[in-house]
């Protein structure tokens, strides 16, 4: 594909427009890109979780269990997974931010977005209430997104510079169409104004016409008894 624009300045106004016909679709096309890629699920690298009355240390590195409520509706805890310490924030004496990657979950239907205490791994002393969680992608969902529309729109582009800049058979194409739109014999704006007020008044009196018959259907029907008033 030459980089050279093919006959330049011929054809400009068909070629033009054709541009940025397509070039709306490129937009409209990149728009949806952008929508469903930010539908994507992408996976978690990580959970941040609110904690507290929190009792024991911990620290970098360091395994914690993930733990919710038994399924045999008793008060026990049973361990469905286990993560490693990314990082602690601690808020205060009792209450932190505990960032945990590495997520083993105990089994396939463990559901880590359930836990409801963290403990210290091996018998560590270490136990908190959790209050909340944030979810951590393996990278912001925008990422994603500018690179699909990107994509889309790097791609139209191209499409676009080849048809109406460097595709010979296109070109050609659009150059005789905009050779053949100038020898069209354009309305004067006089024209114009005399055409759109007959089509006005066409449409008005039609309209009365046709309103004026409808009543008259409508008193016909009335006076032999098939409409009921």
């Amino acid at each position: 594909m030459s980089a050279v624009i093919y006959k330049a300045g011929q054809g400009y106004w068909v070629r033009a427009l054709s541009a940025v016909f397509f070039g709306v679709l490129v937009l409209a096309a990149a728009a949806w890109g952008w929508a469903q890629a930010g539908a994507f699920d992408l996976p978690v690298a990580a959970y941040t979780y609110r904690v507290s009355n929190a009792a024991g240390d911990i620290a970098p590195g360091q395994t914690l269990e993930l733990r919710d409520l038994s399924l045999d509706g008793s008060d026990t805890y049973v361990t469905i997974g286990t993560g490693v310490i990314e990082n602690v924030e601690q808020i205060n004496t009792e209450d932190a931010r505990v960032r945990l990657g590495s997520i083993a979950p105990a089994n396939e239907d463990a559901d880590v977005t359930s836990v409801k205490r963290l403990a210290g791994a091996a018998g560590a002393p270490y136990a908190a209430r959790v209050e909340s969680f944030d979810t951590h992608r393996v990278f912001p969902p925008v990422y994603l997104q500018a690179a699909v529309a990107g994509a889309i729109i790097l791609i139209g582009a191209v499409a676009l510079y080849w048809f109406v800049g460097a595709n010979p058979k296109s070109c050609e194409f659009l150059i005789a169409t905009d050779g053949e739109m100038r020898k069209v014999n354009w309305s004067t704006p006089r024209e114009i104004r005399g055409s759109t007020i007959v089509v006005i008044v066409a449409a008005f009196l039609i309209a009365a016409i046709l309103w004026i018959i409808d009543l008259g259907f409508q008193q016909t029907f009335d006076a032999i008894g098939v409409l009921e008033t």
